[in-house]
């Protein structure tokens, strides 16, 4: 069954995720396919952090462009792309791992100044933005920034049943409208392995073309944050980048790519990126490429295989993250999603959401009805999305570290109110799972007996009063529910 007019209210709650809701005429270009569990859109609408998506595992999180896995900037609106308090940075797209916090951060902005007599805020710190594939051809790039005249027949679809997000259209590079090729994204965050994630490329073209596909590792996104090293390895089509966070010396996360093509098995034609195919020249972006030719009906495939792990929770985190890329890799790509997909299968079941069919399974007319219907499904997802279930926990070797992060306001796909931690996540997002997926609220509770001994540290300076930067006598409290 399908609701091809979704209400537009009942995509309210998905406005820091995903999918098109710029304005009521949009609403025709959504659908909800009630038997799939899955949201489609068929508009493009670039820049715009309203129609991006993201993807978590409760470990790892990252925010996608709306064309594909790509790194994107917002296009400032009336000359605005800012983010408001407490960062005030430019809108883009975002990629971290739970618990990646930098130390003494006095750049933000914060109710109460006068503590930073105490040392500077924590906000989240990004990593780099590690899903990106982009396509050269015809002397055009495939990126973020594609000129929607070059896209045709768009579509970008939310399984929720599975956790997967796809993409897909044709493309005309360089407007040219002789050579039109195929484009299919598929990607997902590993909901067992929380240090997995996978990225599928499928090009098909009418006509033969030779084109260069390059896997990059964006450090744009990796915000306040500090370079510690990168590097292309020579022996396997590997690259990685490690970044702390920012004033945080014993904390190192480890961004590695793998990248594999049917075509060319082996990648021998491939080579380290020296091209501008980043975001900026960031330090820790890195890239690597391969050339290879589009034969006329015949599809080819590439994939990348990413690992990705922090010494907040792992203990030698280079090696964590370059063996979860390799093993996807050599697991494959429809193996390591089948693993993927089962696990998501057993979080999201039936019966764990509210369902509102008649027995017949229609649905009643009444687009009240019908919105709560859509949400019963998209507003758990978008939480669970952002837990580590006992499942996961027990494939990491009953990891104690993985559970302790509780959940930002905006999960782990985007650094707004600066990642903090609020009473939202026992007030609102844990109570929306008590019933239905107790053991996946876990880490909510973690986090508070985690920092019970700083709270209590935090009492002492309580209704403590000083001079602020304005030299006006002012006071406030520490509250223990925020960090």
């Amino acid at each position: 069954m399908r609701i091809r007019h979704v209400f537009l209210s009942a995509l309210i709650p998905l406005a820091a995720s995903g999918l098109s809701m710029r304005g009521a005429a949009n609403v025709d270009n959504i659908e909800w396919n009630d038997d799939r569990w899955e949201l489609v859109t068929t508009q493009l609408d670039q820049g715009h952090y309203q129609s991006r998506m993201s993807l978590s595992n409760g470990y790892l999180g990252i925010n996608l462009a709306a064309l594909g896995p790509f790194f994107e900037r917002d296009a400032p609106i009336m000359g605005d792309n800012w983010n408001g308090w407490p960062l005030f940075n430019t809108r883009q797209t975002f990629a971290t791992i739970a618990g990646f916090y930098d130390a003494d951060d006095r750049e933000g902005g914060s109710n109460f100044p006068w503590l930073g007599q105490y040392g500077g805020d924590s906000f989240l710190s990004g990593i780099p933005h590690w899903a990106g594939l982009i396509v050269k051809a015809n002397g055009a790039m495939l990126n973020a920034s594609t000129s929607a005249k070059e896209i045709s027949r768009f579509s970008s679809r939310l399984d929720m049943k599975g956790g997967i997000l796809q993409w897909a259209f044709d493309w005309m590079p360089g407007n040219d409208h002789g050579n039109v090729i195929n484009v299919e994204y598929e990607m997902f965050v590993h909901k067992l392995y929380v240090n997995q994630a996978a990225v599928q490329l499928r090009l098909k073209s009418h006509r033969h073309i030779n084109l260069t596909v390059y896997d990059v590792i964006d450090g744009t996104s990796a915000v306040r944050a500090d370079f510690v090293g990168k590097n292309y390895e020579e022996a396997s089509p590997t690259i990685w980048s490690a970044v702390r966070p920012k004033n945080t010396t014993n904390v190192t996360a480890y961004v590695v790519s793998t990248l594999q093509c049917d075509q060319y098995r082996e990648l021998g034609a491939r080579s380290e990126v020296d091209e501008d195919v980043f975001g900026s020249t960031q330090t820790s972006s890195v890239g690597q490429s391969v050339d290879m030719e589009l034969l006329g009906g015949r599809r080819v495939e590439i994939t990348k295989y990413v690992g990705v792990a922090s010494s907040d929770a792992f203990d030698n985190p280079r090696r964590t993250a370059f063996a979860a890329s390799l093993a996807g890799a050599n697991a494959g790509f429809f193996a390591l999603r089948h693993s993927h997909v089962e696990e998501w299968e057993s979080i999201m079941t039936q019966d764990s959401v509210d369902r509102y069919n008649y027995p017949n399974g229609t649905l009643p007319a009444d687009p009240r009805i019908q919105e709560l219907h859509v949400t019963s499904v998209t507003n758990p997802f978008m939480i669970l999305q952002n837990t580590v279930g006992p499942n996961a926990i027990a494939a990491a070797g009953y990891n104690p570290r993985l559970n302790i992060n509780s959940i930002p306001v905006c999960g782990l796909g985007s650094d707004c109110y600066g990642g903090l931690i609020f009473w939202d996540a026992e007030t609102w997002m844990a109570l929306g799972l008590q019933l239905s997926h107790p053991q996946h609220i876990v880490n909510i509770v973690n986090y508070r007996v985690e920092m019970y001994p700083q709270a209590k540290e935090n009492i002492k300076s309580a209704y403590t009063s000083s001079k602020n930067h304005t030299g006006r006598f002012t006071g406030g409290a520490v509250y223990p529910w925020t960090s």
